[in-house]
């Protein structure tokens, strides 16, 4: 299911006003397979601009290291960072 907010109806056409404008939520017996179906729902999904997060789904600690690995990536000032 796509949920979207930051959009508007004209004629036929939805249109965004940037930034996060909609969330592809699923429900299933188990987290796996909840993650592949909101992902089969985004991949519905294409505008321009388009961004969206690879680590629906995954453990806390997983996405918390992901995002501080690429913190470290693009601010040499973070510590752990490249002077580059």
């Amino acid at each position: 299911r796509i949920l979207h907010s930051g959009t508007q109806r004209q004629g036929s056409r939805l249109l965004t006003a940037g930034g996060r404008v909609m969330t592809a939520v699923a429900l299933a017996d188990d987290a796996d397979t909840a993650r592949r179906y909101a992902y089969h729902a985004a991949d519905a999904v294409h505008f321009a601009g388009q961004q969206r997060r690879s680590d629906i789904g995954q453990p806390p600690a997983a996405a918390a290291r992901r995002s501080q690995i690429h913190a470290h990536d693009r601010n040499p000032h973070v510590a752990g960072g490249t002077d580059g």
